[in-house]
């Protein structure tokens, strides 16, 4: 029995653990307490100490107490991402019409580029800036002022098709960027490209893997399937850690990185991943929270960002709050809602469908099978359709059903007896055929008029429908993000741009602005 009792403790001892979920003490910095938007993409300090914010409200600079906002003239679209800092100290970002900015005598300028589609931004210690983009990688000499492509091998492809969009990772230990496009994996260094065949990823866009460096090897992570690979010695194999693969397990990520205490954060749509590579451990915190970024600052600080609810700063991981737990936090930030006349339906950021009924205020929950935000939810025909993961489902009868589909990130549909229409990020499309390709985000059918008008990041768009055909569109707010709209019962639309204006067009297509709202 002794030797049985020291084999057991042996073992115990050599098994990885996974941490139950843990609830650290932070603060808070929301809209309710002056963050311009909860929805937060990036975040990084620079060499002076401020706290720079890439958000859904565009770029901000942060001192401790105030935030200031930046703009360029030239900016089309206000949401931004992607923030790095050059070796010389440069923030750079770009935002989702891939325009690339940097901040020079605190004023916010557009780059001048050679790229669409940009997916990341990596600087590296020579004064590289590294863009990841349609059709391979760039980089710039923030010296000479000029660009270098590599892997721009594929010719012309459609805007749209991102199985040709390139990923890289961020600089390794020594000074090598890593990349992943559809058919090589490789490394830059000193501006100089060796890259080997590659046919992993043949079948799935490298936008939508993500990429870090962990010490000699970097990491290949599935933002959406429960893959990992490893790249070392330029050679592609499976990442086999069973710990860290069952911690990841029907999560989708969204960033992953090495920070200054030496563990591999990942950022998912449910919770935070810390994974210690040298004693195999991984803990997970806040798992009902959605998270983009993180970064420890010189004080030794925590940020955490976070898609729905602002930022958080933990001065310490291990001061928990005694009485969180997840059971009791069932139901997770709202993100969509739709009604018929006797229940409401709604869904959470964590990937879960409600139904509160009028009559008896009783509320009901649903799983759709996945931990991520849902990316359209809309009423059709009396079923709720919604796109999460890019994949189409109905929920009827109480159980989720996927419907078969062809279109990827769609963002709202509508659909009726004679024709649907589907809003997507790369466009709009009638009867499953393309028509518009710009990012939509809002659509809405007059049927007294014979009218679909749509909300894009290139304007307003409207179409007349005649005997089920489209005219040629007539676009308002030429090369304005248009944030969102409605119909009056005349006909008349109204529409916030993102730079805070409001507009009309009337019925007979005349339009003029009414109001800027403060920033």
């Amino acid at each position: 029995m002794k030797n049985l009792s020291q084999i057991v403790l042996f073992v115990l001892l050599l098994t990885p653990q996974i941490s139950s979920a843990q609830y650290p003490y932070y603060f808070t910095y929301d809209d309710e307490s002056g963050l311009p938007s909860n929805q937060v993409y990036s975040i990084v300090q620079d060499q002076k100490g401020f706290i720079w914010i890439g958000c859904d409200a565009g770029l901000y600079k942060f001192n401790g107490v105030e935030y200031k906002y930046y703009t360029c003239p030239s900016q089309t679209a206000k949401s931004v991402t992607g923030l790095t800092l050059s070796e010389s100290g440069i923030l750079y970002c770009y935002n989702f019409k891939s325009e690339i900015f940097y901040v020079e005598n605190d004023s916010l300028k557009e780059l001048t580029r050679e790229t669409k589609s940009v997916t990341n931004l990596v600087s590296d210690k020579n004064g590289f800036i590294y863009v990841s983009h349609l059709g391979g990688i760039s980089s710039y000499n923030e010296k000479a002022e000029t660009w270098t492509h590599f892997s721009k091998v594929f010719g012309s492809v459609a805007e749209d098709n991102y199985s040709f969009v390139s990923k890289s990772a961020e600089v390794n230990r020594v000074g090598e960027i890593v990349f992943l496009s559809r058919n090589e994996i490789g490394r830059i260094k000193d501006n100089q490209k060796v890259s080997f065949s590659n046919s992993e990823f043949v079948d799935f866009s490298p936008a939508t893997y993500i990429l870090v460096p962990v010490e000699e090897k970097t990491l290949i992570f599935s933002m959406e399937r429960n893959e990992i690979f490893e790249f070392s010695n330029n050679k592609l194999s499976v990442y086999k850690n069973e710990v860290l693969r069952v911690a990841l397990k029907d999560k989708k990520l969204t960033k992953a990185k090495v920070l200054a205490d030496g563990n591999l954060w990942i950022c998912t749509y449910k919770g935070l991943i810390c994974f210690n590579y040298h004693e195999n451990e991984v803990t997970i915190l806040f798992p009902n929270i959605s998270f983009s970024d993180c970064i420890i600052d010189r004080e030794g600080h925590y940020w955490f960002t976070t898609l729905q609810s602002g930022i958080m700063r933990l001065t310490h991981l291990d001061w928990l709050i005694w009485n969180e737990d997840s059971e009791s936090r069932t139901i997770e930030k709202l993100t969509n809602l739709c009604s018929d006349e006797n229940q409401i339906y709604f869904a959470t950021s964590n990937g879960q469908i409600g139904r509160l009924n009028y009559e008896s205020d009783s509320v009901s929950l649903f799983s759709t099978g996945f931990n991520a935000d849902i990316q359209s939810f809309d009423l059709i025909n009396g079923l709720v359709m919604f796109n999460i993961n890019n994949r189409l489902f109905s929920f009827e009868n109480d159980q989720v059903v996927e419907i078969q589909n062809d279109i990827s990130g769609i963002k709202v549909i509508f659909q009726n007896a004679d024709f649907s229409v589907k809003g997507t990020n790369h466009g709009i499309y009638f009867n499953d055929s393309l028509i518009y390709d710009s990012w939509t985000r809002e659509v809405k059918v007059d049927s007294v008029n014979m009218k679909i008008w749509a909300a894009t990041n290139n304007g307003l768009v409207c179409f007349s429908l005649k005997n089920d055909k489209l005219n040629e569109p007539t676009l308002f707010l030429s090369n304005k993000q248009v944030v969102s709209f409605d119909l009056d019962k005349k006909g008349a639309a109204y529409a916030v741009s993102f730079d805070g204006e409001l507009f009309k067009v009337s019925a007979a297509g005349e339009m003029f602005s009414l109001i800027r709202f403060p920033q």
